[in-house]
């Protein structure tokens, strides 16, 4: 509130020029922050939009969509006071899924021999990423349970409707984790 500014100390009613200053010093750096985090909400963006077009067109999430969103999700939690819940958010998020690649992979491949055999899991590395990096943004456990919750219901409703088998997971995931990012935003959990 600027007009706090003249009412502090021994300042007359114009204020003084250390006042001034600082207020002006105060407001360069907010706008400089308030860049960064922008410029941090556009990669994670265009990383996530990025996602389901790869995910899509190619079967796969690498690591120059995967990598960038991980990062701007971490720069935007530390900005916002969130680290260690964010970290704990995209770990819930990387451990659940993660657990899921390992058990619900085909017994006839290994980790070892998968890309000979062109094995299909339910999810790969790139979607273990990636649900990590927009874990880690969602910033709440409870809210990381719904958004993968979500995303999984829905693919498999789609599938079962859909008959589809291989399905992408960057589209489901994508739209629990909106869903659920919207629920943090709003104040719950």
């Amino acid at each position: 509130n600027i007009g706090s500014l003249y009412d502090r100390g021994n300042c007359n009613q114009y204020g003084s020029i250390t006042t001034h200053f600082n207020f002006i010093i105060h407001s360069i750096i907010n706008n400089r922050i308030f860049i960064m985090v922008e410029a941090c909400y556009m990669i994670a963006f265009t990383a996530t939009l990025g996602g389901i077009y790869t995910d899509i067109k190619k079967g796969q999430l690498p690591y120059v969509i995967t990598i960038p969103l991980l990062l701007s999700s971490l720069m935007i939690v530390t900005i916002n006071g969130n680290l260690l819940t964010g970290i704990l958010s995209g770990t819930i998020s990387f451990t659940i899924l993660w657990i899921m690649g390992v058990l619900l992979k085909g017994n006839e491949c290994g980790w070892s021999n998968c890309e000979e055999k062109k094995c299909k899991g339910v999810v790969g590395g790139g979607d273990i990423k990636y649900s990590a990096g927009l874990g880690v943004l969602i910033a709440s456990p409870v809210n990381v349970l719904l958004f993968l919750a979500l995303a999984f219901g829905l693919a498999g409703i789609y599938g079962f409707k859909s008959g589809v088998e291989n399905i992408k997971m960057a589209p489901w995931l994508t739209g629990g984790f909106l869903i659920a990012y919207t629920a943090t935003q709003m104040g719950g959990s």
